[in-house]
């Protein structure tokens, strides 16, 4: 039970530490730059800039739900695989037993 709320406060510690020091970062940057960009040049280009870090996110987050469902059927394969290689070994061992 520990171990299961050791990895559980560790989770939150790594998702709290992911967005304070990257995400948040991140979108004040952007929202800084936009600005920049707005005053400068006009909004135009600010919504140009917007408008490719928020087409980036999108695909990154499709990709990579895409390639965890791939790696997600992939352990199940091994699982499959590893439980019938188990069942084979215990059919062996109790047939020669």
């Amino acid at each position: 039970m520990s171990r299961i709320i050791d990895r559980g406060s560790r989770s939150i510690n790594f998702a709290l530490s992911a967005i304070l020091f990257n995400v948040a970062p991140t979108i004040l940057e952007v929202g800084l730059v936009s600005g920049l960009l707005a005053y400068n040049l006009g909004p135009a280009y600010a919504v140009v800039a917007v408008g490719t870090v928020a087409s980036y996110v999108v695909f990154t987050v499709k990709v990579s739900a895409w390639r965890i469902g791939i790696r997600q059927a992939m352990n199940r394969l091994v699982c499959v695989r590893v439980m019938c290689v188990i069942c084979q070994v215990r059919l062996i061992f109790e047939t020669d037993r």
